[in-house]
């Protein structure tokens, strides 16, 4: 079986439906890795989720749920998902849902699926009358604990975590995906809402130099790189604090790392036509470093495969 990646959103913030905004995509984050295995891993659960669920389709032996963290973008769209309720697929009867995210992640789920203010039904539904979330192995969540975290999902697929830097409780997560294939290892980095000059107390407490020596080692040699950059270098200062990157900065620390091809996402939320500027002004960027680095901005519908050997 080859290593399938798809993407279905790739707005940062907010979703948006209009004509102008449709070259790269509206929906917010979702994207979903198939490894050799046959695990299907989701990654994050925004608003691209309705669309990304369409994997299930092809019955997956394991499927898991990453995570980065509980900003409202990355799991808006998890509620009215099949993943909340996967034991009702056809297919998937005997089988529910692992998630893998932040610390406190179940804690944190369980406020925004709050079955009051923001959500209809709770997060722990147990109610065996309304099973909406009964799809998800609750016994066997598991949260970020310190970096270089290591999880084998399957007989070849690898997870490792490391704690990013963004103004969330409890922090983001950045999960690295290594599949052993015939003694070749495929790294995949989704590394999304991630601030470099600006650390947060109590979330990363390293100074900027270091937290970006740490970054180049967890990204190192990647196949790819799928990683935020929100901003523009020329208007970060008056976003700073808000726990994203620009261009410029990701791409040259994808360098320093030697990653073999950079997929920028969590798009700011700017028309087609604004996008593509950045876009042209980021692969020219690219050039000026004499680098090999593959440089591209994530678009809805985009599929990468990885052929077995």
């Amino acid at each position: 079986m080859d290593i399938k990646i798809n993407i279905y959103g790739v707005r940062g913030s907010a979703p948006i439906s209009h004509e102008n905004y449709m070259k790269f995509g509206g929906n917010t984050a979702s994207l979903t890795i198939r490894t050799l295995e046959n695990s299907l891993i989701f990654l994050d659960a925004g608003t691209g989720l309705k669309l990304a669920e369409t994997q299930l389709d092809e019955i997956a032996d394991k499927v898991f749920l990453l995570i980065s963290h509980t900003h409202a973008d990355h799991i808006a769209g998890f509620g009215m998902s099949k993943l909340s309720k996967l034991n009702l697929q056809k297919g998937y009867e005997k089988k529910k849902l692992q998630i893998i995210g932040p610390n406190e992640i179940r804690r944190s789920l369980s406020k925004y699926y709050d079955g009051d203010i923001i959500w209809p039904v709770k997060f722990d539904q147990s109610n065996e009358q309304m099973k909406t979330m009964n799809g998800i192995d609750y016994e066997n969540i598991i949260e970020f604990s310190e970096d270089n975290q290591e999880i084998q999902i399957d007989s070849k697929t690898k997870i490792t975590l490391m704690q990013g830097n963004h103004p969330v409780k409890h922090g983001v997560v950045l999960f690295k995906i290594e599949m052993q294939d015939l003694g070749n290892i495929v790294k995949i980095v989704y590394a999304t809402d991630n601030e470099f000059d600006h650390i947060f107390n109590g979330v990363v407490n390293l100074e900027k130099d270091k937290f970006k020596s740490k970054y180049i080692k967890f990204v190192q040699t990647a196949d790819i790189l799928i990683a935020e950059a929100q901003y523009q270098k020329g208007n970060y200062d008056s976003m700073r604090g808000f726990g994203h990157s620009y261009p410029e900065q990701v791409i040259e620390l994808a360098n320093k790392a030697n990653v073999k091809r950079l997929i920028i996402t969590h798009h700011n939320l700017m028309q087609d036509d604004e996008l593509e500027i950045i876009y042209q002004n980021a692969i020219d960027f690219a050039k000026k470093l004499n680098s090999n680095l593959i440089v591209e901005f994530a678009k809805e519908g985009t599929q990468i495969i990885f052929e077995e050997n």
